[in-house]
């Protein structure tokens, strides 16, 4: 039994924070709302107008917002209370769900509005969450900060498990509009959860001017070589990476037009993430996080190259599990990179600049891939990201040699976190 809590995930976290534990709650249950509407306005737009370019461009009304507003997000994270930008943010995605409910029920909803909510949502994501990020290192011991990264990403996997086979379900049985209705409730439990967390600590940032704010962070940024590296490696996976507009095409192409195989395959990629963040504790013992992420990265992108080979629906789940195994360890390397390497004063911004890079990629990836599906075929799009991605990330490590030596030991001496302003307490 100890040889195999060595290998399962570290849940200390959530056992001795009980404020962790509200928002980690909080936050996987509006992320399971969430994927049921990213996956219904996909399936929607594609069912409205049968192109996968629009479908593609549904990424831009995403991506956009989260690369122009995040850092100014991360601002306010260090700058005004945290508890009142997740309240504000948790609300803001309730109202714009249920306009997408309400648009479903039309006769012949139109396609102009899921575009314009999807990026009212996305603008309200892009100034919350880096408030709901940065707030994990005042509330863990600085050791336990991979172990609430792996959480984080076991929280999400399990959303995004869940939530895409919800939805193909739902839409299949029920239509997008329930989709948009339990997304709505889901909310409003986490604002419930939100307001029992209570006040959360802010660091001294309170007087920061916001330009003033954004040279601060931009310049912390450049002086942090590793951090860099991590966001352009991120950047490069998810750009030409997992094509995910394509999907409502491949399923149309390879599967019957199946709304249930859509789902399911929304859920593979999340599936072997939630696999490798369960057994993730190894992850604890290994210092050369640089190295780690090229080699995640690169198995992420072989796998989604073979996605555009796979025939049999099961073949194309194992390699999209297998692409959610190395994107999971390369994300919980890369958020131990971030979180150990800054600052508390400075984590608000860093984790704005670090949501522009983690939301804008996929989305603008999604054009990407939709894009040039339209141009070329389906098949192409994938196989050429899934290449391009190795190629990149290959680059990356043979042009950045400091980033390929990274350890993380070195980063520990040199940013010691303070103890947690929230005293944990065990439960």
């Amino acid at each position: 039994m100890a040889r195999l809590r060595d290998h399962t995930i570290d849940l200390r976290p959530l056992q001795e924070s009980p404020t962790l534990r509200d928002l980690w709650l909080a936050n996987t249950i509006s992320a399971v709302g969430s994927r049921l509407t990213a996956v219904a306005m996909a399936w929607q737009v594609f069912d409205l107008t049968d192109s996968k370019a629009q479908t593609g461009l549904l990424g831009l009304c995403v991506g956009l917002p989260y690369l122009l507003l995040s850092l100014y997000g991360g601002v306010l994270a260090d700058k005004l209370p945290r508890e009142r930008i997740l309240i504000g943010s948790a609300l803001a995605g309730a109202v714009g769900a249920a306009l997408l409910w309400v648009n479903a029920l039309v006769e012949n909803p139109p396609v102009w509005p899921i575009f314009v909510v999807a990026t009212f949502i996305a603008t309200s994501m892009a100034l919350g969450s880096p408030a709901r990020m940065a707030i994990v290192p005042l509330l863990v011991r600085a050791e336990l900060i991979p172990a609430a990264a792996a959480l984080n990403q076991v929280g999400f996997q399990v959303a995004f498990v869940g939530g895409p086979a919800l939805a193909g379900a739902l839409i299949a049985s029920a239509g997008v509009q329930w989709t948009y209705f339990i997304d709505a409730a889901s909310y409003l439990v986490g604002l419930l959860l939100i307001l029992r967390a209570g006040a959360l600590p802010q660091p001294e940032a309170s007087n920061l001017r916001p330009l003033t704010a954004v040279r601060e962070g931009i310049g912390f940024l450049r002086s942090r070589k590793p951090l860099q590296a991590s966001f352009l490696a991120d950047f490069i996976a998810m750009i030409f990476g997992y094509p995910s507009a394509l999907l409502p095409a491949v399923v149309a192409a390879r599967y019957d037009d199946n709304e249930i195989a859509l789902g399911f395959l929304y859920s593979a990629v999340p599936m072997g993430m939630l696999l490798a963040g369960l057994f993730s504790g190894w992850t604890g013992r290994i210092h050369r996080h640089g190295l780690g992420v090229i080699w995640t990265v690169c198995m992420w992108g072989v796998a989604i190259a073979m996605f555009a080979f796979t025939g049999p629906f099961w073949l194309s789940m194992v390699v999209l599990a297998i692409a959610g195994v190395g994107d999971s360890i390369s994300g919980i390397f890369r958020m131990s990179i971030l979180q150990t390497g800054t600052p508390p004063a400075m984590m608000g911004r860093i984790m704005g600049i670090g949501m522009a890079v983690w939301a804008a990629g996929p989305s603008l990836g999604d054009a990407e891939a939709g894009l040039l599906g339209e141009v070329t075929s389906t098949d192409f799009s994938i196989a050429f990201g899934g290449f391009a991605c190795v190629a990149g990330i290959l680059a990356l490590g043979a042009l950045w040699p400091s980033f390929r030596r990274y350890d993380i030991r070195d980063a520990r001496a040199t940013v010691i976190l303070p103890p947690s302003t929230h005293a944990p307490t065990s439960t």
